[in-house]
């Protein structure tokens, strides 16, 4: 009978920690995917605020050259023409 019991308990006991262990592991993948999604996340809104970075340094960009052109001398003015369409044939 003892050893019918031990039997038991044992089995009920590796049936305790299997779902222990199950849950365990579950939990675990969910905070990871969590923590994956906050990540991607983080990058997307950084990778936006890098977009509009770019946009404002590139309106700065062109307001100072639109200005150069327009109240700069004649050198400037043919300098930044050669500059406008060597880029203009590069793109």
């Amino acid at each position: 009978m003892d050893g019918d019991l031990l039997n038991t308990l044992v089995s009920a006991a590796g049936a305790v920690a299997l779902v222990f262990l199950g849950a365990a592991g579950n939990d675990w993948q969910t905070r990871r995917t969590e923590a994956r999604k906050q990540r991607a996340d983080d990058r997307a809104e950084l990778q936006a605020q890098a977009d509009e970075l770019i946009a404002a340094a590139l309106a700065l960009k062109v307001a100072g050259t639109i200005h150069d052109h327009l109240m700069g001398g004649r050198r400037t003015q043919l300098t930044v023409g050669i500059q406008a369409l060597a880029r203009a044939a590069a793109a």
